[in-house]
């Protein structure tokens, strides 16, 4: 089983998916999880 992210992050519009990008580069794991499909 992988291990669980650090951050949960609901939205993956602009600023949802700006905020995944700086985290990653501080090395900090997240998931992004949106109410629509597709995006």
């Amino acid at each position: 089983m992988p291990p669980s992210p650090q951050v949960l992050i609901a939205g993956a519009g602009p600023a949802g998916l700006a905020l995944a990008a700086e985290l990653a580069g501080f090395g900090v794991s997240c998931q992004v999880v949106d109410k629509r499909t597709g995006r």
